[in-house]
């Protein structure tokens, strides 16, 4: 079975079904069995064959008749005839931030809009302000909603386009007359959302003639156009383009340098090369004699022109070339610095796995510690834990630490951040946790104002170790939300408060801009997979690459310290 296709399937069952205004029990239902086969690490089939599949947590009898179903035909004959039910514009329509099924089905039905278009056009013509349940608050927030997904479509989040740009060189490499191929663009700066692949091909003559024939014949490539000798340009199945530049032997290094950097830094890289009456262009660094300058290595590039190397992480034009040229370029944090990660979930809430397979998977990846920070009691719809369950847990980490030293288990929760700023466990339960993530989950249309005001209030809690995914966005779907982050990075300084990278490839948050902010204020960060499983454990490469991003070396993070010290830190607001 393939298990992504069959979670889709399920949450869109869950989407028709609200669509189709059945009850709300069944359709959480639906959600909570998508989520559960997504994050599951079991065998699907073998679960089938066995009988097996209500071993899952959230896996009822009729679910598991339909995945049944679905082993033996691929497809769920309940989800056909629901999807011949609900107008197709309406799971057009559902994907805008801001609007929801419900508004959705109205709209429809009122004004019967039929396309994200006719919608932008009713709600510039004020034609939603007069529905019932709209006004003029929702018709703005349906008009950003609109412009945000007109802003990212055709994009992909990294960690999609990371494995599949690697695949891709990786291809090439193999092909006759291809000699290297290199990553470039959006994905080595490793850019939390990205709209193009580009790759830097060395080939020789032969290997150029054919190039066009080869994207051709790739999996996954609908088109391929040639605008230039050395570039083609070729539209993926994925919905974004490819764009692969080719290079001779001795312009490798320079053609990877120029299609890495962004448009700011390659300019920077251009004017240091005027002032010596060098030029860089075509792919090859030029002396004033018009001698091409001999490059071994993209290295060579910057050393030549008088700088220290930028990993490509930094080359945004955001003042690294200064940096650069001082010799001053921070020593950025790598995965293998990492000693533990915080923020996970366990089947105590709404994970997939154990408390002893998550400590057991951490051990595996050779951490010392992790931080397990289940639901707090306000997240109803995550399981959050009642105080029998808080106490039901610690006493399991206390065993699970007792068998096993090497990996300690820390006992933390996530708590809600109320519309007020307290949180959702009063201070003598707060205290009984080793740390406390505080996060927003609900009233997300607060001013910027009161929001950050919340956030602030919550962060002067003495039992609050770190602010989790802070600006509350999901990439390509939610905005974050309006807040003052320079107060709130403030106020973390002040306080002592941990802010958290959440490296869910689906959030990235904090952004790699206030990470520069964070450090410069002396803030503490922490990169934290928010894993619902074992697999998203390894999560925390990306929330690496947003502190390589943002110049954070292994000192600004608190999961790069051993144990002992980690210790201390954690407990300091206390």
């Amino acid at each position: 079975m393939d298990r992504q296709k069959l979670a889709e399937l399920l949450a869109t069952m869950a989407l028709l079904l609200e669509l189709a205004g059945e009850n709300t029990f069944k359709v959480r239902a639906y959600q909570g069995a998508a989520r559960a086969i997504g994050k599951s690490t079991e065998d699907l089939d073998e679960l089938y064959r066995s009988g097996k599949l209500e071993t899952i947590k959230g896996i009822g009898r009729a679910i598991a008749r339909h995945i049944a179903e679905y082993a033996e035909t691929g497809t769920i004959e309940e989800y056909r005839q629901l999807k011949s039910t609900v107008a197709p514009s309406l799971l057009e329509l559902v994907k805008i931030p801001g609007l929801g099924p419900k508004k959705a089905m109205a709209v429809h039905a009122a004004l019967g809009v039929d396309s994200i278009g006719e919608l932008e056009y009713a709600c510039r013509e004020n034609r939603l302000i007069a529905l019932n349940g709209f006004g003029e608050k929702t018709q703005q927030a349906v008009l950003r909603g609109i412009e945000y997904m007109k802003k990212f479509q055709g994009s992909l989040l990294l960690a999609e386009a990371w494995p599949l740009a690697e695949r891709i060189a990786a291809y090439l490499l193999e092909q006759d007359g291809l000699t290297a191929a290199r990553v470039a663009g959006a994905v080595r700066r490793r850019c939390p959302t990205v709209r193009e692949i580009v790759i830097v091909v060395q080939a020789d003559a032969a290997g150029l003639a054919t190039l066009e024939g080869i994207l051709t014949a790739m999996p996954g490539v609908e088109q391929v156009t040639s605008p230039e000798t050395s570039c083609f340009q070729a539209v993926l199945s994925v919905g974004i383009s490819l764009l692969v530049r080719v290079a001779a032997l001795e312009d490798f290094p320079a053609a990877l340098c120029l299609f890495t950097g962004n448009d700011q830094h390659v300019a920077e890289l251009r004017r240091l090369a005027g002032e010596q009456e060098w030029t860089l262009a075509d792919g090859r660094l030029v002396n004033a004699d018009g001698k091409a300058v001999p490059l071994a290595a993209e290295e060579d590039i910057y050393r030549k022109l008088g700088l220290s190397y930028p990993e490509p992480e930094l080359r945004e034009g955001q003042g690294e070339i200064a940096l650069a040229a001082q010799q001053r370029l921070p020593v950025l944090v790598q995965p293998g610095d990492l000693r533990g990660a915080f923020h996970m979930h366990t089947t105590y809430s709404d994970g997939t796995a154990s408390l002893a397979a998550m400590g057991e998977a951490a051990a595996t990846r050779g951490w010392s510690y992790i931080g397990i920070t289940d639901h707090s009691r306000t997240a109803v719809y995550a399981g959050g834990l009642s105080l029998e369950q808080i106490r039901a847990q610690r006493q399991e980490i206390e065993r699970l630490n007792a068998n096993r030293p090497d990996c300690l288990i820390l006992a933390g929760i996530e708590s809600d951040i109320l519309p007020d700023g307290s949180l959702d466990y009063p201070d003598d339960i707060l205290a009984q946790f080793d740390f406390v993530i505080a996060s927003v989950h609900s009233a997300f249309r607060q001013s910027e104002a009161e929001k950050t005001k919340r956030l602030k209030k919550a962060m002067q809690n003495r039992y609050v170790t770190m602010l989790g995914h802070p600006t509350g966005r999901i990439l390509l779907a939610r905005e974050e939300y309006p807040l003052d982050m320079t107060e709130i990075i403030q106020t973390a300084a002040d306080t002592g408060t941990i802010i958290e990278i959440n490296a869910s490839p689906y959030r990235l948050d904090l952004d790699w801009t206030w990470c520069r902010v964070a450090r410069e204020k002396g803030v503490l960060l922490s990169v934290n997979p928010d894993a619902h499983g074992v697999a998203e454990l390894d999560s925390v490469i990306y929330g690496v690459a947003v502190a390589r991003k943002g110049g954070l070396t292994a000192a600004n993070l608190l999961n790069t310290r051993e144990r002992p010290d980690m210790l201390t830190l954690l407990r300091r607001k206390r």
